[in-house]
């Protein structure tokens, strides 16, 4: 992913109040952690149904997510926020090595690329 299109997609979220950790995002991945599969679940307290939202990370290379990598990614694409913690993550050469590294995001059929 180009950093100019992943700054796209930031700049359409809104800013949130939380710090990444707080999201609760589990991650499931193929064994060469090409593909990553981001989501959490959420039971609603007064009827109990189950709510899953979930994001399919592609990468160009294998991949090991950090919590903050994973957690930004699935606020940035599937909540639309950008964690308080997030600090032009883009800027650095880790985040920049990251966000290049990315092939595709899908979120609900919509593809991100």
């Amino acid at each position: 992913m180009e950093i100019e299109h992943f700054l796209n997609y930031k700049k359409q979220a809104k800013k949130d109040t939380k710090m990444t950790a707080f999201y609760k995002v589990k991650v499931a991945g193929n064994s060469d952690r090409t593909i990553q599969t981001l989501f959490r679940e959420e039971i609603c307290k007064t009827c109990k149904n189950k709510n899953k939202q979930s994001i399919m990370v592609f990468f160009k290379e294998s991949q090991r997510l950090t919590i903050f990598q994973a957690e930004m990614l699935f606020a940035v694409f599937a909540l639309n926020r950008i964690p308080i913690d997030y600090a032009n993550y883009h800027k650095c050469e880790a985040g920049k090595k990251f966000i290049q590294n990315i092939d595709k995001i899908v979120v609900a059929g919509e593809v991100f690329d």
